[in-house]
């Protein structure tokens, strides 16, 4: 990277490298708490075909959180940025569940409907642009109603170190689903509110707390 490149310049006004390129004050704060984690999750948002991550290691004394750009908006983000932010582990919590893009939902069950549906037809929803794929010939009233609507995105959030997983679709502004895979290309849509939704990031969080606390956090990933 050129010393006098824009992204060069961008990282010394941030305090992040010095005129001589070595870290600066703030780099090494961050490093810092890197290195002290004692618990690191991440988070994959997916849709229209964008990706989006959402990183946090957990020192004792603070948090360090790295966000991509949020994938819940009808209008794909033009600015892929991250973000890095120092806070406490509460807050770093609440920074995950805002990313997500979690607020007040109305939540209804399948009824009479079906809960399980192809997964191909599923990831092509996730990955609807401004042409949404057909809605499913047999849909329950609660998928029926969210197809149309908003931006469909995929949260995969956990620990692959500590061996925690949970997946969430965020339909739109009007449902939450938890997708689980059955046999046979299917994927059952579990119906979850918004309210739900916020503990399950707590149950990761603690989860990954159980398996980590006795070893280094080690990548969030």
């Amino acid at each position: 990277m050129r010393p006098t490149s824009p992204v060069s310049n961008e990282l010394r006004e941030a305090g992040l490298v010095t005129d001589a390129g070595a870290p600066g004050a703030a780099a090494r704060t961050y490093l810092d708490v890197r290195e002290r984690g004692v618990l690191a999750i991440s988070a994959v948002a997916q849709s229209g075909a964008v990706t989006s991550r959402w990183s946090c290691w957990v020192a004792p004394d603070r948090a360090l959180v790295l966000a991509g750009p949020q994938l819940t908006s009808l209008g794909l983000p033009v600015d892929h940025r991250e973000t890095l932010t120092l806070t406490t582990e509460s807050l770093a919590t609440g920074l995950l569940v805002s990313w997500m893009g979690d607020g007040p939902t109305w939540t209804f069950d399948h009824g009479a409907g079906p809960d399980t549906y192809l997964r191909r037809a599923v990831q092509a929803r996730v990955a609807a642009v401004t042409t949404l794929p057909a809605t499913p010939e047999r849909a329950s009233w609660s998928v029926r109603r969210a197809w149309q609507e908003g931006r469909w995105t995929e949260f995969d959030l956990g620990s692959r170190r500590a061996g925690v997983r949970q997946r969430l679709i965020r339909a739109g502004d009007l449902d939450w689903f938890r997708p689980v895979d059955r046999r046979g290309g299917l994927v059952e849509l579990q119906t979850t509110a918004s309210t739900d939704v916020m503990r399950e990031v707590l149950a990761v969080y603690e989860s990954v707390r159980g398996v980590s606390t006795s070893r280094p956090a080690g990548p969030a990933a």
